[in-house]
Formats: structure tokens, sequence, C-alpha cells
């Protein structure tokens, strides 16, 4: 059992706008804890952050599950099958992206690698790719596919290296102090280099639909919470270029699944996809997809 109460940390005010944080709602971790957690808004409702945060050096004790499945690599059950599907299409998907937003780009840091997949599929596309992953285990398995080339988060912030182009999937929702991270990674990139971030999009139809069984809120591991106009002014405050903005499709049903898991343990999969859907059709138009890439150049 987990005593949040005894290792927690509390914000004062949103770190990107510097207003007040005011309550938004409360979300149980599914995964789990089984604890309740509140979802602080800043004032614009641009970004919501988990309350209270587990300290930096306890945090670690909450990815420690088999249902982890971005740092296990697990294939048992229906969840873990449809998360490498997805996984594997993905990653072709994500090196078109790198391809046509970096189209003279080389080098790679893939920051949060998790299990090493990204760093291993552009390396056989011909590039120069390190990992960087802050947990031992998921770190062990990506070395395993990269030789040499991963190292621990705080290694590689703390290496001379630099880099055309630095990816974080799905990596930012997961750091107490993100906007130094992201100064200290841009300062990595070589000159004309790209900032390509993918995170969960709180504002998507699909998190409307769920309220506070939407898996993406994935608390306490997920500590902030973006929408694109939180983005925005994320890239303002860390003073880079907001060049685009795009979704991932597929993300939509696979957090559907889950969120149906966490309502009434069950994935009822027509429900799932007709949710998904649903989120996919209004994201088409709008560009509010459940997750969302960005594209930032300093």
């Amino acid at each position: 059992m987990f005593h949040v109460e005894h290792y927690t940390v509390e914000l004062k005010k949103c770190p990107v706008t510097q207003s007040r944080l005011d309550p938004h709602r409360k979300v149980k971790d599914h995964m789990l804890s089984g604890a309740v957690f509140e979802l602080q808004s800043n004032i614009d409702g641009s970004i919501l952050y988990t309350s209270p945060r587990p300290h930096e050096d306890q945090l670690g004790d909450y990815y420690k599950s088999e249902d982890y499945i971005s740092h296990t690599d697990s294939n048992q059950s229906l969840f873990d099958r449809a998360y490498r599907v997805a996984r594997a299409f993905a990653l072709n998907r994500k090196e078109r992206w790198v391809k046509k937003w970096a189209p003279k780009a080389k080098s790679i840091l893939d920051f949060g690698c998790g299990t090493g997949d990204f760093a291993a599929h552009m390396s056989k596309s011909g590039y120069r790719v390190n990992g960087a992953e802050p947990d031992a285990d998921a770190r062990a398995i990506a070395l395993k596919k990269n030789p040499n080339r991963i190292r621990s988060t705080n290694e590689e912030l703390e290496s001379n290296d630099c880099y055309d182009i630095i990816t974080m999937w799905h990596v930012l929702e997961h750091i107490p102090n993100f906007i130094e991270v992201l100064e200290r990674l841009k300062a990595k990139l070589n000159q004309g280099g790209t900032l390509l971030v993918a995170v969960p999009n709180f504002k998507s139809l699909d998190a409307k639909i769920y309220g506070s069984d939407w898996a993406a809120y994935d608390v306490p591991r997920h500590l902030n919470h973006f929408s694109p106009e939180g983005i925005k002014a994320l890239a303002k405050k860390i003073d880079v270029t907001f060049i685009r903005a795009f979704g991932m499709p597929l993300d939509s049903y696979y957090i559907s699944l889950l969120s149906n898991r966490y309502q009434s343990n069950s994935p009822q999969l027509i429900r799932a996809i007709w949710n998904g859907f649903r989120s996919n059709w209004r994201a088409r138009r709008k560009n509010n997809w459940s997750s969302m890439v960005y594209i930032l150049r300093p």
C-alpha cells in the first residue's frame, strides 16, 4: 500500500504561466496504488497538474507494475498485444515524421526512450541515435536492443553531445522539473535542430467522454497535463517557436480501451472503437486529438 501523504510535493503556482492553481477534478490511480489525486488547473485552463505529487525519489515506485507496458515489453494481455501492434505501426509513422520535419537530420536523441524500440528502429534506418531513460529496468531492456547507446536521463543531460533532432514520445507529462529539462535539451540541439514532443491532450473528445476515468490522466505517473494552448504557452516560456501540431490517431482507441476497463472492468471493444472513432472524427476538424505531436524549434 502506498502512503502518498508521506512523501509529496505541492505546487504553489503554474510553472509556465505563473498563475494560481485551482481544483479541477479528482482522479484515481487505477493502475497501481488505488490512491485518489486532484488535478489542479492554471487560471486559463490550458495546463493541469497532479496534486499531491510524489517526491521525485519515490516516483519510480509508481512504475513498478507489469501493467506499465512501455517499461516492461509485456505481451500477455489484450492490452499488451494491442499496445504492441499499435507501437509497431507507430514506429514507421514516427520515422516519416522525422524525415518530414527534419529532412537533413542525421543524429537523434530519444529522451525517455523506454525499452528502446524507436531508437533501434531509427538506427536501422541509418541515423545515429542515442537514448536516455530514467528507469533502470526499462533502460536495461533498451540497452539489449541498442548496445552502448542508452544512458540515464541525468547522464545524458550532463553530457556535451548535441543532436539534429530530439524526440520526447509521451515523456514531458512525467517530468517534475519539465521546464528546466526542456531548457537543457534545447541547448543540446545543433543549429537548425528540431524538438519533437508528443503528449496526451486532456481537451480531446475522448477525455470529455470518460471524464475522471480517462486513462491518459494516469496519475501520479503523469504529473503534467497539456492542451495545445498549454504547449503554445510553454513554447513561449522556453523561447522556442511553435511550428506545427498534429495528432496520433491510434492513441484514442488504446486510451478508450483502458478507460472502459477502468469504468466497468471490461475493455468493451466495440464501445472503445466507437469512442475512439468519434474522438478522431471531431479531431479531424478541430485538430484536437487524443494525443498531439508538437514541432518546436529554437
